[in-house]
């Protein structure tokens, strides 16, 4: 049996929608095991140098670079745009929260940031003529993100 368009559309979004959330938490394990490799490899270093407090700041931008990473090696990858669609919410949610994280104690600055971020996705998506499926990723991201600071959710 044939899909209509407007059923594989919907199986789309579900798709996007639901694989995304499953890469939230793949984006939070991935938080922890760097955090963890970082302790582990950058320590000794800090301990000789008496530096500890970069420590719990520093290992957010190697997080940060280390899924941009993996994210440019999959976008160059020839997959269909469901797939990187839907891995594209992986480095979107990853750096809204990490500037939430980043600039916690100043509110607006998150809100700025987060908005100047995300209006930058969509004049990329628009200017290199992505599938609608972008546009709908970075939407399903934008309600989560929001829904996590309106609600007061700690991360």
């Amino acid at each position: 049996m044939e899909l209509k368009l407007w059923q594989k559309n919907i199986l789309y979004m579900l798709i996007i929608i639901g694989v995304g959330f499953v890469l939230f938490n793949v984006a939070f394990i991935l938080a922890g095991i760097v955090h963890v490799v970082y302790r582990i490899a950058i320590i000794p270093l800090i301990n000789k140098f008496n530096h500890a407090k970069i420590l719990y700041v520093s290992w957010h931008y190697f997080y940060i670079i280390f899924v941009l990473l993996i994210s440019w090696l999959i976008f160059r990858k020839q997959f269909n745009n469901l797939v990187k669609a839907t891995f594209s919410t992986l480095p979107m949610i990853v750096i809204l929260t990490e500037v939430g994280i980043q600039f916690y104690h100043w509110s607006v600055l998150v809100w700025i940031i987060g908005t100047i971020i995300v209006g930058l996705i969509f004049l990329y998506l628009y200017k290199t003529k992505r599938s609608w499926l972008y546009y709908f990723a970075t939407i399903y991201v934008v309600v989560v993100e929001l829904f996590v600071m309106l609600s007061g959710m700690e991360i």
